[in-house]
């Protein structure tokens, strides 16, 4: 597992991920809008893009979106990588160009979305595991007194 250090979450979407059957896989926030309207007047400023396929797999994330027709979910910050993935996760990162930049950043500092997206360029399948609330990120003293909702 990993979890942005911004973020809280209900034990609820943690059973979720672990319950998913793919080794690779991301908790993806279906009531995302209904707090971000809570959080700021645009929303469409701070979300991000967020596309699955039929199958649920995720096709593209944390680009910004032009509309709200592509955003099917919010990316929370939570990662499973099993047994069966991760040293090809690992592999794959030690093995990417350190002098390219990923989304106008850096090797050093690119986003983690950044990362994912070139995870999924690259064949990785990430399994969206939709949850409805439960969450959120602490990014203000106001954040601090959101409920988590559908908690």
């Amino acid at each position: 597992m990993i979890s942005y250090g911004d973020i809280v979450y209900d034990k609820n979407v943690i059973k979720s991920l672990l319950d998913s059957p793919e080794p690779f896989a991301l908790p993806i926030n279906m009531r995302w809008r209904e707090l971000w309207e809570m959080r700021m007047k645009n929303p469409l400023e701070d979300a991000e893009t967020l596309k699955m396929d039929a199958d649920g797999f995720i096709t593209e994330l944390g680009k910004k979106p032009k509309s709200y027709n592509e955003i099917e979910g919010q990316y929370m910050g939570l990662i499973k990588i099993g047994a069966t993935a991760i040293e090809q996760v690992k592999s794959f990162y030690h093995q990417m160009d350190r002098s390219r930049h990923y989304d106008g950043k850096d090797f050093k500092n690119m986003y983690m979305t950044s990362f994912l997206q070139t995870l999924i360029d690259h064949g990785f399948r990430l399994q969206a595991v939709p949850v409805a609330g439960g969450w959120v990120e602490i990014d203000s003293i106001e954040d601090l007194t959101l409920p988590l909702r559908g908690a």
